[in-house]
């Protein structure tokens, strides 16, 4: 059900008269003069409603824009300014802000304003939008738990992709949340200030804010999580959704818990103490099928859990529902793994708000190995006794390989800096979110701050995986000259700045500065670590992707074997940077013709990164597509098709780029098929798609697909007319 419209003002002048106006259409039209304040207020709202419209003043800019353009909250973004003629240019990059939401006439805007919420009143009702309270105490009472899904076969590829990618994220989510420096004080005001905005109209939950707010010590976090209050809910529902904004707002909240857990666990972890523990509950039918077919698989608790030594204490409260199986978590726990997972417990009886219970809280991200399931009667009902063992990730190579990447991907030379949330969410592939959170970031930090070169680089990465290489390239050339002012200009932490840059400029088609960035980075990597290191190996492989694309064959032959050598002899066999190696033959054999053999090395590719990278990885939608153009090459159709829905199926939602280049090439394989229905409904949604993306060398492509369909079904129409 469509949210109703929100409408908000943003204007550096707050005594500024627009909004008297529109306060007669819009009466609860909010109004900010500060960017972060109203990026706050619209993050706040979830992300699965695009039902703002912004107003901006013609006081901010084009960075403005940069920030909020790509929130997926906003429908619609008007600018209202004296003179439209200024605004014109930078707009036209912006996906939400186009020419005719340009306003210098204050009518204008109004018109155009009621306009807009008359045409979304049909599609909007104020009833059915909030959850029957029920359902919300039934919610909120749920175990939330990922499982790491075995590729079944009835699962389809999205909802495998999606539970996998779930239990790898907030496996990291934690260690980051809790490791990764903070501004305590900032973190704690967007608390409060979040929670306030959520409950204003609660007055007892303001009422427990404003004492939190004025009483609140790290020492009573774990009175506070298990008090009647707000946080646990809030907690839980953005754990439960992944809303990375308030779950990022928790992050001190969340370190305090969790650090007073392990201060209370630390007097027990040399103890070797192995104990069971017991949580009674309601679990959908659906889940509990996930759990069955799952069984020997992993489970990994996505929030703090609240357990009992007494095995009544919780089933004593579950009643049946229709759709829903009475389940018994029977978890033994044990002291050494805990430790070891850095997942610590303690009994919280003396802490907590309920100390009647002998409550045995779990921290977030534990994980336990499901070892049984069998059906039993309690109380004349049936229940579902589900028995599990503490474990780690060490206890699963894939999960550790995963888990590995991606914490070596997000940390910088393994120390995390206050970037490192927004690389997370990057490597992820949730670019938008990634964004905004460098930006607001950017907002907060000191203009000296020593992570500023990391921050500007790992936002021109979000920047770049999301296409937008313009803003990317700002981003790098920045990050650069702050790097020259903290180091000297041969350090390595700048080669890898050199290398991004120029694997940028060669997306940019600007080949030859490609090639001076890269030759710059290799020059350092080869002077500082030598020509048998993994970053070496970086070096080699973007050199010989270039020199591909310049068509110097031989040149690009050497440099990628150099780079899938030092890697084979640095690394594990079936490390995804092996694999990278194996994509970039791929595409060497691809452009010689040799589709046979790029088929073997992209097979390979997708091969190692199943197993090592996020399901939802940019780069593994990326390999999908390329093996699948090997096999139209090679007239295999039926794998061609298979390969290019997965890669649909990975690629980010907003990457309409790659998105447009899948669609059309499902188009032209469905044109060689004979089946021209398809490949028209394909080429249509691709041609759409570059619309978005304002691609015009990509449409000129679908065009010319869709003249020779058209082409060859007049001239076979006319074939069975002649006979």
């Amino acid at each position: 059900m469509p949210m109703p419209i929100r409408v908000v003002w943003l204007d550096k002048n707050k005594d500024s008269t627009v909004p008297k106006r529109l306060r007669k259409i819009v009466p609860d039209l909010s109004t900010y003069s500060s960017i972060v304040d109203c990026v706050d207020s619209i993050c706040s709202i979830s992300s699965a409603h695009n039902n703002v419209v912004l107003i901006i003043s013609g006081s901010f800019d084009s960075q403005t824009a940069e920030l909020i353009d790509i929130l997926p909250q906003l429908r619609v973004i008007y600018i209202y300014c004296c003179d439209a003629s200024e605004h014109i240019t930078w707009t036209t990059q912006r996906g939400k802000i186009g020419v005719d939401e340009i306003f210098d006439q204050e009518n204008d805007l109004i018109v155009r304003l009621t306009t807009e919420l008359n045409e979304t009143t049909t599609e909007t009702s104020p009833f059915n939008t909030m959850e029957n309270e029920t359902d919300i105490i039934k919610r909120d009472k749920m175990l939330m738990f990922s499982i790491f899904t075995k590729n079944i076969e009835n699962n389809s590829a999205r909802d495998l992709i999606e539970e996998k990618t779930t239990f790898i994220w907030l496996q990291i989510l934690t260690n980051v949340l809790i490791n990764m420096p903070k501004l305590e004080k900032e973190a704690q005001n967007e608390l409060i200030s979040l929670c306030r905005r959520e409950y204003k109209k609660d007055k007892q939950q303001i009422k427990l804010i404003e004492e939190f707010s004025n009483k609140y010590t790290a020492s009573e976090a774990i009175r506070w999580f298990t008090r009647n209050v707000c946080f646990y809910k809030l907690l839980n529902q953005a754990l439960r959704t992944q809303d990375f904004y308030i779950i990022f707002k928790f992050r001190s909240f969340i370190t305090d818990v969790h650090q007073q857990l392990n201060d209370l666990f630390t007097p027990i972890a040399d103890s070797s103490l192995s104990f069971r523990v017991y949580r009674g509950q309601l679990v959908a039918i659906s889940e509990m099928e996930k759990l069955r077919v799952n069984m020997g698989g992993i489970i990994s608790m996505n929030s703090f859990v609240s357990t009992s030594r007494d095995e009544f204490c919780f089933m004593r409260d579950v009643v049946s529902e229709p759709g829903f199986a009475i389940v018994l978590f029977d978890m033994v726990i044990d002291t050494r793994i805990a430790q070891a997972a850095g997942t610590p417990f303690a009994n919280i009886q003396e802490h907590s708000c309920i100390p009647d219970e002998e409550e045995i809280l779990l921290s977030m991200g534990t994980m336990f190995r499901i070892d049984s399931i069998t059906e039993e009667i309690f109380d004349s009902s049936n229940v579902w006794r589900i028995k599990l063992v503490m474990c780690t990730i060490d206890d699963d190579p894939q999960i550790k390989m995963l888990v590995d990447y991606v914490k070596d991907n997000i940390c910088s030379h393994g120390t995390m800096t206050f970037s490192t949330y927004g690389k997370l969410l990057a490597c992820m592939s949730h670019f938008d979110s990634s964004v905004v959170y460098h930006c607001q970031l950017l907002n907060q930090l000191p203009s000296d701050h020593k992570d500023l070169p990391i921050i500007h680089n790992d936002l021109a990465y979000a920047y770049r995986e999301s296409n937008r290489f313009p803003i990317a390239l700002e981003h790098y050339n920045i990050a650069l000259l702050l790097q020259e002012k903290q180091v000297p200009r041969d350090d390595v932490n700048i080669a890898m700045t050199y290398s991004d840059l120029g694997w940028l400029l060669m997306q940019m088609k600007d080949l030859e500065k490609s090639l001076e960035f890269h030759q710059k980075a290799l020059v350092i990597r080869e002077q500082h670590l030598g020509n048998n290191h993994v970053d070496t190996a970086i070096s080699y492989d973007y050199l010989g992707l270039c020199y591909l694309k310049t068509n110097d064959f031989n040149i690009a032959l050497f440099y990628l074997q150099e780079a899938l050598a030092i890697r084979k002899r640095c690394l594990p066999a079936r490390h995804p940077y092996i694999a990278m190696s194996y994509c970039s033959m791929g595409s060497y054999f691809s452009a010689r013709k040799d589709h046979s053999e790029a088929l073997h090395m992209y097979e390979q590719t997708i091969s190692i990164y199943k197993s090592s990278m996020p399901p939802t990885h940019k780069t593994l939608a990326l390999t999908h597509s390329s093996l699948a153009t090997s096999y139209v090459e090679t007239g295999q159709w039926e794998k061609a098709i298979q390969n290019l829905k997965t890669a649909l199926e990975i690629c980010p939602k907003n990457d309409f780029h790659n998105q447009a280049i899948s669609l059309n090439t499902l188009g032209f394989v469905y044109y060689k098929l004979r089946d021209y229905k398809q490949a028209l409904a394909f080429y249509d949604k691709a041609l759409q798609l570059t619309r978005k993306d304002k691609n015009t060398s990509i449409a000129a492509s679908i065009e010319k697909n869709i003249k020779n369909l058209h082409v060859r079904e007049l001239a076979e129409f006319q074939d069975c007319c002649v006979m």
